[in-house]
């Protein structure tokens, strides 16, 4: 009798496993997560005390919201260029806006009427996509 365990429990773990990592990186879904972790680690950074890291607060806060604004600048761009995604690529676009600039509202400790507001400004630069951010 062997101890080792069975190869057929191992691959269909590990295909579970796999699926659920596509799943989780999915076209729809990255850039969502991206900001998740940026905002995560922000908010890591806070609770574990800024002293260990050697950095000021709006340091901080400005290079978070400069990764998160980044994402979605990204996102915009993959979503204009992709024209098979035309109808889905504004919702993508509005959604990872109100996101975005809801989570960089945050950030920036916003009561939450500001946080609304820069989410629906978040939305409404995501829907006008590359129109203004040919720009930038």
């Amino acid at each position: 009798m062997s101890d080792e365990p069975s190869t057929d429990s191992q691959a269909g773990n590990k295909s579970h496993a796999s699926r659920f990592a596509k799943w989780l990186v999915a076209g729809e879904v990255r850039p969502v997560i991206l900001v998740a972790i940026v905002f995560t680690a922000y908010m890591l950074m806070q609770a574990s005390g800024i002293s260990a890291w050697s950095a000021s607060t709006r340091t901080l806060q400005v290079v978070a919201s400069l990764l998160i604004f980044g994402i979605f600048l990204g996102v915009i761009v993959v979503t204009d260029f992709k024209e098979a995604e035309a109808g889905s690529g504004t919702r993508k676009r509005v959604a990872a806006g109100a996101v975005a600039f809801g989570a960089i509202a945050a950030i920036f400790n916003a009561p939450f009427e500001g946080i609304a507001l820069a989410s629906g400004v978040g939305a409404v630069l995501g829907f006008f996509g590359m129109s203004w951010a040919q720009h930038v």
